[in-house]
C-alpha cells in the first residue's frame, strides 16, 4: 500500500554467526513473500503436524523411525524453538549433544534425515524460506568391516544344521543372498520349484504397536527373481514335508498365511528369535558368530571369488546399481583382477 509504514523486525541470537543466519532467513522470507508470522509456531507443533500429514505416503516402518526421532530426540532438544528460529548452529549443537549422550553416529544420521525431510516440507509449505538442516553436518558413520564366512565355514554350518528345523532358511540365506526380511516374508506361492527360482516381492518388518507387517521390498531393484541352487531346492522340499507335519499337529491353531518359514502356528517368525537360533547354529558348527545379514555378504563374496560377473551378483542381491556391489565387495576384485591377468597370459602371453 502506498504510504504504508515499513515494518521493522529484529533478530536475536547467541552468536554473531547465528544472528547473520537469521537475518538472511528473514530477508529471504520477505523476498519469497512468506509472512513474518509464518515461522513463529514451535518446531514441536510443526513436526507433529508434519508426521500426521506424511503418514499416508510412507512405509509404516519408515514413518515409525521418523516418529521415534521426532518424539525421543528432536522435540526434547529443539521443540520449543519457533520454526523460523531453527538455525544450522542450533542443529549442530543438538547433534553434538546427542553424540555426547551416547547415541551412535548412525542413529544421529537417521535423526538428521528426519529433520531434513521435515524442514524441506516447511519450505514447500512456505513456513520458512530455506532448510537449515541442509547446512548442518550429521556425523560420519565409521564403515563397518564386512564379515563373510569362507566356503569351508559355510559348508560346516550347513552340515551342522542339516537336521535343524530352519535348515532351509540357513541354506537359502547362504546360497541366495536374500535379506532376512525377504526370507521371512517368503510364501510357497513365491517358489517356482520347476523353474528353480524364488520371486522376491515383499519383505516383513516389526512395527511397534502393530506387530509384523509386510511391505514392498527395499527398492525397485529389490523386486527380483532369484535362481535357487539344487541344495536350496532339496532343503525346501524337506522343509515343506516338515511344515506339513507341524500344520497337522497344530490343528485349528494353525493360521495359514502360506509362509515358507513360520512359527508353530503359521505366523511370522520373530527376527530376534531367528538371529538367536542362528548364533546357536554358528556355535555348534564352530564358525565365527556373525550377523544373519553376513550370510548375504557370504553369498556375494563366494560367488565373486569364483568368477561370477558382478552384474549377475548385483541382480541376485537386488542392489540398485552394480556400483553398489563393486563398492561393497571391492575386497574380492583384486583376486578377480589377478585371475583376469592369468587368463590373458594364457591367451596371448609370451611362451
Amino acid at each position: 500500500m502506498v504510504g504504508a509504514r515499513p515494518v521493522r523486525r529484529s533478530v536475536y541470537a547467541k552468536t554473531k554467526a547465528e544472528a547473520a543466519h537469521k537475518l538472511r532467513a528473514e530477508i529471504a522470507a520477505r523476498d519469497a513473500g512468506i509472512s513474518g508470522d509464518a515461522g513463529r509456531g514451535t518446531l514441536a507443533a510443526f513436526l507433529t503436524a508434519w508426521l500426521a500429514s506424511v503418514r499416508p505416503t510412507m512405509k509404516p516402518s519408515s514413518w515409525h523411525r521418523y516418529e521415534d526421532a521426532v518424539r525421543l530426540h528432536l522435540i526434547p532438544s529443539l521443540g520449543n524453538l519457533p520454526v523460523g528460529h531453527v538455525t544450522p548452529a542450533a542443529i549442530q549443537r543438538t547433534y553434538a549433544r546427542l553424540l555426547a549422550d551416547g547415541l551412535a553416529p548412525a542413529t544421529v544420521r537417521r535423526i538428521h534425515a528426519a529433520l531434513h525431510r521435515a524442514l524441506r516440507h516447511g519450505v514447500s509449505w512456505r513456513l520458512i524460506a530455506s532448510n537449515p538442516a541442509a547446512d548442518a553436518e550429521p556425523p560420519r558413520v565409521p564403515r563397518r568391516e564386512m564379515t563373510a564366512l569362507t566356503a569351508d565355514q559355510a559348508r560346516a554350518l550347513l552340515d551342522t544344521a542339516h537336521d535343524d528345523a530352519l535348515a532351509a532358511l540357513w541354506t537359502l540365506a547362504i546360497t541366495s543372498g536374500m535379506r532376512q526380511g525377504e526370507l521371512l516374508a517368503l510364501r510357497w506361492t513365491d517358489i517356482d520349484t520347476a523353474g528353480g527360482a524364488a520371486q522376491v516381492i515383499r519383505t516383513v518388518q516389526w512395527i511397534p504397536g502393530a506387530g509384523y507387517r509386510e511391505s514392498e521390498p527395499k527398492t525397485t531393484r529389490s523386486r527380483r527373481r532369484v535362481a535357487l541352487t539344487d541344495t536350496a531346492l532339496a532343503a525346501l522340499a524337506r522343509h515343506s514335508r516338515s511344515q506339513a507335519s507341524a500344520r497337522l499337529q497344530a490343528g485349528p491353531l494353525w493360521t495359514d498365511h502360506g509362509l515358507v518359514f513360520a512359527t508353530a502356528t503359521g505366523d511370522h517368525l520373530s527376527k530376534a528369535a531367528v538371529t538367536r537360533r542362528f548364533h546357536n547354529v554358528c556355535r555348534d558348527a564352530g564358525v565365527p558368530k556373525v550377523r544373519f545379514h553376513d550370510m548375504r555378504h557370504t553369498a556375494a563374496s563366494l560367488l565373486m571369488s569364483r568368477g561370477v560377473h558382478p552384474k549377475v551378483v548385483s541382480e541376485m542381491l537386488g542392489h540398485s546399481t552394480i556400483a553398489v556391489t563393486l563398492d561393497l565387495y571391492s575386497h574380492v576384485t583384486p583376486t578377480m583382477q589377478r585371475d583376469a591377468t592369468h587368463a590373458m597370459d594364457a591367451l596371448i602371453g609370451i611362451p
